[in-house]
């Protein structure tokens, strides 16, 4: 049994005292896109949300190298 989403979303409000775009929550595909979302959130700065097809993208090219 673990958290779902919304679940994680509602307790990352409520601690870090910051509201998550409905339009994010779903672009949160892994620990560290969260991640860096909510810390880019505490520095102020607005995030967009992650083009999850260009980051794969990248990470196939760096494979290549």
């Amino acid at each position: 049994m673990g958290l779902d989403p919304m679940e994680i979303v509602f307790r990352i409000e409520k601690r870090f005292g910051i509201d998550v775009r409905d339009d994010a929550q779903s672009a949160f595909q892994t620990a560290g896109t969260l991640c860096e979302y909510v810390w880019q959130r505490l520095q102020g700065i607005l995030p967009g949300i992650p083009d999850c097809a260009e980051l794969s993208k990248r990470i196939e090219d760096l494979g290549m190298e």
